[in-house]
């Protein structure tokens, strides 16, 4: 896999989608202790690297991995439950 740059926030992010399968955007804020104008701008950077999808259901706003983002989160955390390996 490409090496893709990560900042502190991002893999952050990418961890707890990782281990949740999906998250709405205000759980994620609070869970994460990141400020919601914080957290829309590190969603939209991995969203541009193709790490993430963003999903309206209801009121609410989704991210979800991409392929490529559990291909990624597989690589950093290889012994993640979520990804069926522990």
């Amino acid at each position: 896999m490409k090496n893709i740059a990560l900042n502190v926030y991002e893999a952050l992010v990418i961890q707890q989608v990782e281990e949740c399968g999906s998250e709405d955007i205000n759980s994620l804020s609070l869970e994460l202790a990141i400020e919601r104008r914080k957290l829309l701008q590190v969603i939209g950077h991995l969203k541009q690297k193709g790490l993430i999808q963003v999903r309206m259901a209801a009121s609410d706003t989704w991210v979800e991995l991409s392929a490529k983002g559990r291909r990624m989160a597989h690589s950093l955390w290889p012994s993640s439950p979520a990804l069926g390996n522990a």
